[in-house]
């Protein structure tokens, strides 16, 4: 069978969209954090990403607090873009620092890759109950 050719210009919008940076880096308020105050940031997720994360919320639409630190070692990172955490600061960021914090940082990082409003709000549900 013989292989299709692209015409040109289908070409170049293919190129023109594989080039483009799509990934959004979004400021973080952690005023409980004073040290690192106004350099936090949270990027969105890519498509593989973002349907792992979506897997992993229950059929409810609510993430479990596991899934949100998960979703904020992923997330967090400085103003390049590079994350801060690895994947063995889930266990001490969920024992140690305050559930705002990290439910801010989780909502952050929903928005940024375009999640729905209800699974963000499902998931501040959970953590609610959660935590009380």
């Amino acid at each position: 069978m013989k292989k299709r050719k692209r015409p040109p210009k289908e070409l170049d919008l293919r190129q023109a969209i594989r080039d483009s940076d799509d990934h959004k880096i979004v400021p973080v308020p952690t005023p409980e954090w004073p040290k690192v105050d106004g350099k936090v940031f949270v990027t969105s997720m890519n498509a593989n990403e973002y349907i792992k994360y979506s897997e992993a919320i229950d059929t409810k639409g609510e993430a479990i607090v596991s899934d949100l630190v998960r979703l904020v070692v992923r997330a967090v990172c400085n103003s390049k873009g590079k994350p801060i955490f690895a994947a063995e600061d889930a266990k001490w960021l969920a024992a140690e620092k305050n559930g705002a914090v990290i439910m801010r940082l989780a909502m952050a990082a929903q928005k940024a890759s375009g999640m729905s409003a209800a699974a963000i709000e499902g998931a501040e549900k959970n953590l609610e109950k959660t935590l009380s």
